[in-house]
């Protein structure tokens, strides 16, 4: 948490990663006694797959109720993208977020697209995270098991 700003970086999703968030959003909410922002950067590799990806309606509702307005950065390649995308838009169509969640490529162009008044908060937000490698943890290989 910056301020009101919860970062987060995803590399590969769980479903207790989820859970985890939106526990940590509602008790944010309830202690600054305001909506809180969202800001994620959603890692090349991070696909998610069976139960977390349809967990993703629920969870992307338990944003927005505790959020003015969810932010996510999306990376990888052109392929990646286009299914991250389509994970995301067909969840949203289920989701009332219009004009609340902003889905750009990087960080800077997710805080150009925001409204005007957050835009500081969501770059305080980015420079604090990037300073502590958050992000860099979204862009890391997952480690490996050792062979037994």
């Amino acid at each position: 948490m910056v301020g009101r700003v919860l970062c987060v970086a995803w590399r590969s999703p769980e479903q207790e990663d989820l859970l985890a968030v939106v526990d940590e959003l509602r008790q944010a909410q309830a202690r600054l006694n305001r909506k809180l922002l969202y800001l994620s950067v959603i890692g090349p590799k991070a696909l998610p797959q069976g139960k977390v990806r349809d967990a993703l309606v629920g969870f992307y509702r338990d944003i927005l109720a505790s959020c003015d307005s969810m932010h996510v950065v999306l990376e990888g390649n052109e392929f990646e993208l286009s299914i991250k995308r389509s994970v995301i838009a067909n969840v949203l169509l289920v989701v009332q977020g219009r004009r609340r969640v902003f889905i750009e490529n990087t960080l800077e162009r997710v805080r150009e697209v925001a409204p005007v008044e957050v835009r500081g908060e969501l770059g305080e937000a980015s420079r604090a995270a990037t300073l502590q490698n958050l992000f860099a943890f979204a862009r890391s290989e997952p480690p490996v098991a050792p062979k037994p």
